[in-house]
């Protein structure tokens, strides 16, 4: 299982992948496209599934995990203290720490859903 951790923005988004043993596989920041979005997505070996917190983007996103049948978990980003505790804005380490967060919470077979796209959690 690979878990996608995404931090979006209206030019950028930064991934990072982690395994399911934590380690960062791959990051990378691309610009804000569909095509981007999916050529970034595509090259992460499956299983996966992206993780990103609510914002203005979301709906975006889950529109085109939709359409190219890939699995979207949006987080509530006030109850990932965890991101945010640090005091620094890093998109990039965001983006790894989000993708960590969904290892761990996978792995203890919990996690809070505001909306999933191509599939149930199991």
């Amino acid at each position: 299982m690979h878990y996608v951790g995404m931090d979006c923005h209206i030019s950028t988004l930064d991934f990072a992948v982690v395994n399911e043993g934590g380690r960062l596989v791959k990051a990378s920041s691309v610009a804000t496209s569909v095509n981007g979005f999916m050529e970034f997505v595509k090259n992460v070996p499956s299983p996966r599934t992206i993780y990103m917190e609510e914002g203005t983007l979301a709906a975006w996103a889950l529109e085109t995990c939709i359409r190219f049948k890939e699995k979207l978990v949006i987080t509530d980003a006030k109850k990932n203290h965890w991101i945010g505790s640090s005091g620094q804005k890093d998109d990039p380490l965001d983006a790894l720490k989000l993708a960590q967060l969904a290892g761990v919470v996978m792995s203890k077979r919990f996690i809070i859903q505001l909306a999933s796209a191509g599939g149930s959690e199991n």
